[in-house]
């Protein structure tokens, strides 16, 4: 891909990282909807671990590391958003207008989640060490790391 056809994706992603910055409002209310969803969490494992060290092989510390691992990685899934809003664009008949500009379509579309993305990844690992440092503090929760990745309960 030559320099002046990288150029205009490159703007793409540009546009949409600045457009997630705008609203301010959005960004706020999402930190305090992930530190809620985070101390909702906290008390409901706190429940289900009342009276047991272990759960399932798992300590306190362990599940509520991993949730928080969880979040921040769900958190940069845009597969379905960006699957939904081609659906909608081909529904509405707006979608042809990504045929008639010079971009290809599948460019701008993953430019444009790129761009999400980049936002997101920096806004939610920001959010998660937040979160994270919140358990830790306020509720004494040791956040436990893996010392081997493939041991991760998702892969297995």
């Amino acid at each position: 891909m030559s320099k002046p056809r990288l150029r205009k994706y490159l703007e793409v992603f540009r546009w949409s990282f600045k457009m997630q910055m705008v609203w301010r409002f959005d960004v706020a209310m999402t930190v305090l909807a992930t530190i809620g969803r985070i101390v909702t969490a906290w008390v409901l494992w706190r429940a289900i671990y009342a009276g047991n060290e272990y759960v399932k092989g798992f300590s306190f510390d362990a599940m509520l590391s991993y949730y928080i691992t969880s979040s921040f990685l769900n958190s940069l899934d845009f597969s379905n958003q960006m699957s939904g809003e081609i659906s909608y664009l081909i529904r509405d008949g707006a979608f042809s207008k990504h045929m008639t500009t010079p971009m290809d379509p599948f460019g701008f579309f993953s430019s444009m989640t790129a761009g999400e993305s980049a936002f997101h990844l920096g806004f939610s690992f920001t959010a998660a060490f937040a979160a994270a440092l919140v358990a830790g503090l306020v509720f004494g929760v040791r956040i436990l790391f893996a010392a081997d990745f493939l041991l991760l309960p998702f892969w297995s």
